[in-house]
């Protein structure tokens, strides 16, 4: 960076372009133009979003599908109210995020002026940490230290309020140059014990399995659970945030496990002696009844997070340090196993377990089969929303990579799906994003299809319309004698016309005939598509667990 006075907007601009920064969503707002135009000054692309919530789900998608950080900036009060949601989601799911917001001059801070909000106290539970900055000269320490925290150890969203009189504030030059270097976390003398017990317990073990999750993702960690599955003959399994570390035609994945796993993934847990579990929170979607999921077996836990150990599932061994130098020392200390009985049984079960598809009629597994089938080979990426469409997507697309799959975990945010797709699209406009969801998900959030068809970013979104809200739907009719309230949504929207005031040309469909033609159309389009897929209301998501209840538990569906 050029050593000159500059303003503490300028200055915040020229650290994120020194550090990288290639893409910044925006919302405009109240005290935010010194910003805004700082970027501008220093050829930061500004990709505008419709809501404020958008922006954040938009560098959230942007985030996890380049594993870069994701930047975006939104103005005061309301504006920064809406970032809420964006914010505990990625938080839950652990994603690198930097959002600066503006703010009103700090002589205004307390006077309850228009267009000011109290967001730094509002955000500190779903924030990693943020900083409300009222000397410009803090700028130098807070922005660069920003980045780096987003990106180390366990990322997650880092909020920098900015008032706008430290956005005018003058920063002097020998302040400049502090480049942010995320830490790379290492294994102390405590871990490397803990993997030397590890090693023992699995070296000894009959039926060991590898359960793969959102920590499991980054690219050196996946590479290191296919390679120890590989080469020591270990089957591996994953949560929903973990889908993509094993492709799925390798003979060692299982699918991913939980309340709407595969019954192969969910049998292998809960038939393995020991569970080698790599980066995941044990969330109840995941674990089903947690007090039973670690019974008969021992439980390794992997983890950068010292939070996560024991916080939901006992584990007998824990190695808290950096996941892939967890698995590498596992690599070089692991022999293969005498494991060919267990890969025996686990073959004749996938043999049992074998899917088998309705093309007869339009259904969502058909669908979302046909679509893995249609885009093999192809450069793609696979953006979904929330509820059933998300369980659909997650069971019956064929995922190859963690980059490839992009959805809400954690926090389950409805409405994420066609922002999320925004990004991830901006990130890789050499591929084709295919954004899945539901009718009710996409009427949350269809209003960014204007931010698409503005951006010229060719989003093909699938929007499964069963004309209710799913999977809430689903459950008052499991658990609830089918007392349904407020799930079911007669009310269609003419789809046609809808996605028609942003420009958007939409195909409804209601044949497996039908839905194969309008999709070869819109995969050709060069521009941004909407594919509605009209399903019966009574297409339930199978399999699936009562809450709480053990893996080999199912809730039986005429």
């Amino acid at each position: 960076m050029e050593k000159q006075v500059m303003s503490g907007a300028l200055f915040i601009a020229a650290v994120l372009k020194e550090n990288g920064v290639r893409q910044i969503f925006s919302c405009p707002g109240a005290h935010v133009d010194l910003l805004l135009e700082a970027c501008r000054v220093q050829g930061l692309p500004l990709c505008e979003a419709v809501s404020e919530q958008g922006a954040l789900h938009a560098a959230d998608g942007y985030a996890r599908t380049t594993g870069e950080l994701g930047v975006a900036i939104v103005g005061s009060g309301a504006g920064a109210a809406g970032t809420i949601t964006g914010l505990a989601t990625a938080m839950l799911d652990s994603v690198p995020l930097l959002l600066l917001v503006g703010q009103v001059a700090n002589d205004c801070l307390a006077g309850d002026c228009l267009a000011s909000v109290d967001i730094s106290n509002m955000s500190m539970p779903i924030t990693k940490h943020n900083f409300l900055v009222k000397n410009g000269a803090y700028l130098t320490e807070v922005i660069p230290f920003a980045l780096k925290l987003a990106q180390s150890g366990r990322p997650g969203p880092i909020l920098v309020d900015l008032p706008q009189d430290v956005q005018s504030s003058i920063v002097l030059p020998e302040s400049f140059g502090k480049k942010a270097s995320p830490e790379t976390a290492s294994l102390g003398r405590q871990t490397a014990a803990a993997l030397d017990e590890a090693v023992s317990i699995i070296q000894n073990c009959k039926r060991p399995l590898l359960l793969a999750g959102g920590g499991a993702t980054a690219k050196g960690a996946m590479l290191s659970v296919r390679r120890l599955a590989e080469t020591k003959g270990i089957p591996v399994a994953t949560t929903l945030m973990g889908i993509g570390v094993m492709a799925p035609e390798n003979e060692y994945c299982l699918g991913f496990s939980g309340m709407h796993g595969s019954l192969l993934a969910n049998r292998a847990v809960c038939e393995a002696d020991v569970l080698i579990v790599v980066g995941s929170r044990f969330s109840d979607r995941v674990t089903g009844d947690r007090f039973r999921y670690g019974e008969g077996k021992h439980v390794i836990h992997l983890d950068v997070d010292p939070a996560e150990v024991d916080k939901n599932v006992f584990a007998h061994v824990a190695v808290v340090g950096g996941i892939e130098q967890s698995l590498l020392h596992l690599q070089e200390c692991l022999v293969p196993g005498k494991w060919k009985e267990w890969q025996t049984e686990l073959a004749l079960w996938r043999s049992e377990y074998q899917e088998k598809y309705d093309g007869e009629r339009l259904n969502a597994p058909w669908i979302m089969q046909r679509i893995g089938t249609l885009t093999k080979g192809q450069e793609c990426t696979f953006v979904t929303d929330v509820g059933q469409n998300q369980m659909w997507a997650a069971q019956h697309l064929q995922i190859e990579s963690p980059r490839q799959w992009v959805t809400s975990g954690g926090l389950g945010t409805m409405g994420f799906g066609l922002p999320a797709a925004m990004g991830a699209q901006a990130a890789r406009r050499d591929r084709r994003v295919v954004h899945i969801a539901g009718d009710g998900g996409f009427r949350m959030t269809c209003s960014e299809l204007y931010s698409l068809q503005r951006q010229k970013l060719p989003v093909l979104s699938l929007v499964i319309d069963n004309s209710c809200l799913g999977m809430v739907r689903q459950w008052q009719q499991l658990f609830y004698r089918e007392r349904y309230s407020a799930s079911l949504a007669p009310l269609a929207p003419d789809w046609e016309c809808l996605t028609a005031a942003y420009g958007v040309r939409a195909q409804v469909v209601e044949t497996p005939e039908e839905f194969e033609a309008a999709w070869q159309e819109a995969w050709q389009a060069k521009e941004p598509r909407v594919i509605v897929a009209r399903i019966p209301t009574s297409d339930l998501v199978t399999p699936m667990l009562a809450p709480n209840s053990p893996l080999d538990t199912y809730v039986e569906v005429e």
